[in-house]
């Protein structure tokens, strides 16, 4: 992950909503005081982002806790927060793309999934419990050959060097593994013997060539059965692939390519019905997916956005999109443009809102120092922050159902 030199610690908060759920039921919104304040972290001492950012009842008593990737110190940490106390830790191997928590088919609580390289870190009741490896796509069998007998000292540095510069030059270098890409970008010769002999020697070290680096990840349920029926665990790559994998098994179930580098996936839908993905492309846009039970072939459309996208969220009724040129689209689950709005501030964030008891449901904008809810496409709360906001989280926590969770940029 590049620039967290540049990440700052952040300031945890929770607001809760409303603020008394005995209250009087018929007030509306654009009243005073809905939102209270829970819990206040100055300085957790905590670097994150978003995408490593997740809560769900992980010890299964009931009670939703904050699962959170701290990037503050050498080694990552997978971190586990009761409110915003620390309960327990994991350490990372590197630095995550993204977390999400789901439930298998065997476990009545949820597990946690750490996205790093070409693999899913399963943790169960935060003990690692699995590793799931996404198979390296057209990788060629020339370059797997020479670092094989490379490896076993049947060639020399010269001889895999140019087996792999031949092969640059007939595929894309970007096909190539991560391993012989940085192979090739050594300046000279004794880098590459230095190397490769340091390869040789970790003998207990099994080589890894793929050309699969997860870039985003996010679940949908297989049915609708109930809440903690089986997920589907959707990812994006560098090279623009797009895996499903059964979080029971943990084998890929479905497996497409676009064109492009997936950066953010929202997914809608049953993966045993019909669904969509609208997923933002690092090069700017937003592609959406489709798959009927009766199509054999992926319906994928192209919003024609003709800008990057900051954020997306899904609402229960729509799809929301803020672009780098500061618009928030408003679209329909089936892709189709219905409103837009062009802002004066900086979109930092979009975060999904719903609240069951009043069955609303609405889309919250994150600019730097305030949060606004739209509803309809028309806003209807504001909330101002003293301090710049990084990201939120809206969702259950504790033994709440409506807790927004705001990360704020370091205040020491």
């Amino acid at each position: 992950m590049e620039g967290n030199s540049s990440i700052k610690r952040v300031s945890l908060a929770t607001i809760h909503y409303p603020k008394s759920a005995t209250g009087n039921q018929e007030s509306e919104f654009l009243t005073p005081k809905k939102w209270v304040r829970l819990l206040f972290e100055p300085d957790t001492g905590i670097v994150s982002i978003k995408d490593c950012v997740s809560t769900n009842d992980i010890t299964g008593d009931g009670d939703h806790k904050l699962v959170i990737v701290d990037f503050a110190e050498t080694q990552c940490r997978l971190k586990l927060l009761k409110g915003l106390n620390f309960i327990t830790d994991a350490h990372l191997p590197d630095e995550p793309a993204g977390v999400v928590t789901f439930y298998s088919e065997d476990s009545q609580m949820p597990c946690v999934a750490v996205a790093i390289g070409n693999s899913l870190l399963i943790y169960r009741n935060m003990k690692p419990y699995y590793r799931c490896n996404v198979d390296p796509v057209d990788l060629n069998p020339t370059e797997i050959s020479l670092w094989t007998a490379a490896m076993e000292k049947q060639i020399g540095v010269g001889t895999l060097v140019e087996g792999l510069s031949n092969l640059r030059k007939t595929d894309s270098i970007t096909k190539m593994s991560w391993k012989s890409q940085y192979f090739l970008s050594l300046p000279n010769l004794q880098l590459q013997e230095e190397t490769l002999s340091q390869l040789i020697s970790n003998s207990a070290a099994k080589l890894n060539l793929t050309n699969v680096f997860i870039t985003c990840l996010t679940t949908m349920k297989r049915n609708l059965n109930n809440d903690k029926c089986p997920d589907i665990i959707v990812i994006g790559t560098e090279l623009g692939a797009i895996y499903c994998i059964d979080s029971s098994a943990f084998n890929v179930v479905f497996h497409t390519v676009i064109e492009g580098t997936p950066d953010k996936i929202v997914c809608i839908g049953e993966y045993d019905s019909e669904w969509r993905f609208f997923i933002a492309l690092r090069e700017g846009d937003c592609i959406i997916l489709r798959k009927k039970p009766s199509d054999t072939k992926i319906n994928k459309t192209n919003l024609n956005l003709r800008n990057y996208v900051t954020a997306i969220c899904q609402t229960r009724t729509q799809v929301v999109i803020a672009s780098r040129d500061n618009k928030l689209i408003f679209c329909s689950h089936k892709g189709k443009k219905q409103s837009e709005k062009m802002l004066s501030e900086t979109i930092i964030d979009l975060e999904a809102f719903y609240y069951r008891p009043r069955l609303y449901s609405g889309a919250m904008v994150v600019f730097r120092n305030r949060i606004d809810l739209y509803i309809d496409g028309q806003i209807v709360d504001s909330m101002k922050f003293d301090s710049p906001i990084k990201w939120v989280k809206y969702g259950k926590m504790g033994r709440e159902e409506s807790v927004l969770i705001v990360g704020h940029q370091g205040l020491f």
